[in-house]
């Protein structure tokens, strides 16, 4: 989740796809993470006391199948209302920047890289829009599952609910690392794509002086190792992103 002058307005102006998303997301998680260990318990009980009759066992059959169906459609309006509000956003702001291109000044253009233009239309708006979708969701996902499970681990034993959270704290810890490493990662795969798309941008443009100068092996060597080096850092980016996830 991100926040921002120029971000904020689009959390009010989709403020109802948030809210079909965040209750929708709440439905999920108390079906899916309270409601059948507690009937899935409650079965072991009766089976356990010898007291377990057919029809009893015909109710929990049936209430596991609606919340089944009562989860997979809630699941779909998360994500429409979520992941529609990231497309939205990304749709805005594309629309926002090629207004704004239009309007600079041929000086803009001739003291900024075009590669550097090309990386805010595609990386930087592909980062906000998922923010904006996944990054909320995962937000909302945490302030409302982690409280319910923590409440009824607390009620079945607190005692091996606190063992059990030592080790979530010491995987924060590591997440946060994680999370610094990410973002200088993230730094380095901004700036070789912007690199890789000036080195394109320059070459196309120049094209009649390359072959004039009989310069194809060369830049193509040249553009061989841009790309290679691009190849690497998006690698490295990825294997970070794993290990974050």
């Amino acid at each position: 989740m991100i926040l921002g002058k120029s971000i904020n307005k689009y959390y009010l102006k989709y403020w109802y796809l948030y809210l079909i998303g965040i209750i929708s997301l709440i439905i999920v998680d108390y079906a899916n993470s309270v409601l059948p260990p507690q009937i899935i318990g409650s079965i072991i009980d009766e089976l356990d006391a010898g007291t377990m009759t057919s029809e009893y066992l015909s109710t929990s059959i049936w209430q596991l199948i609606i919340i089944l169906v009562i989860s997979f459609i809630c699941r779909a309006l998360w994500r429409l209302g979520f992941f529609g509000v990231g497309y939205r956003v990304g749709r805005d702001l594309r629309h926002r920047l090629f207004e704004k291109s239009l309007t600079l000044s041929q000086t803009f253009y001739s003291d900024n890289k075009v590669g550097g233009l090309m990386s805010y239309y595609i990386s930087d708006v592909q980062e906000v829009r998922q923010s904006m979708g996944w990054g909320v969701m995962e937000l909302c996902d945490v302030l409302v599952l982690v409280p319910m499970i923590l409440v009824n681990m607390f009620k079945t034993n607190w005692y091996v609910t606190v063992l059990v959270l030592i080790p979530l704290i010491l995987l924060a810890s590591l997440g946060a690392l994680v999370g610094k490493t990410m973002e200088k990662k993230y730094k380095k795969r901004h700036d070789a794509f912007e690199s890789l798309q000036d080195f394109s941008q320059e070459s196309i443009s120049g094209i009649r002086v390359v072959k004039a100068f009989v310069r194809e092996a060369s830049e193509l060597r040249d553009f061989r190792k841009i790309n290679k080096d691009n190849e690497k850092i998006n690698i490295e980016y990825l294997r970070a992103s794993v290990l974050f996830n």
